[in-house]
């Protein structure tokens, strides 16, 4: 059985943080983490994508959740 990467995400944010509310980075926001890590990102490496995982819960997924049960 096949495996999303949305899957792991999902995973790794329930685990660190008890709900699922992450998002891949914009490049609005990819520009102001490497402006914010003053460059310490070696040039010679590529970055593919960048996951945000939000301090809060996503109040619609309360909601969806809610509805669920």
């Amino acid at each position: 059985m096949s495996r999303y990467n949305s899957d792991a995400l999902d995973e790794a944010c329930e685990e660190m943080l008890g709900h699922t509310n992450w998002s891949y980075a914009d490049t609005q926001d990819l520009e102001k983490i490497i402006a914010e890590r003053k460059g310490d990102i070696p040039k010679d490496k590529e970055i593919e994508h960048i996951v945000i995982f939000y301090t809060e819960p996503d109040e619609d997924d309360d909601e969806n959740e809610e509805e669920e049960e």
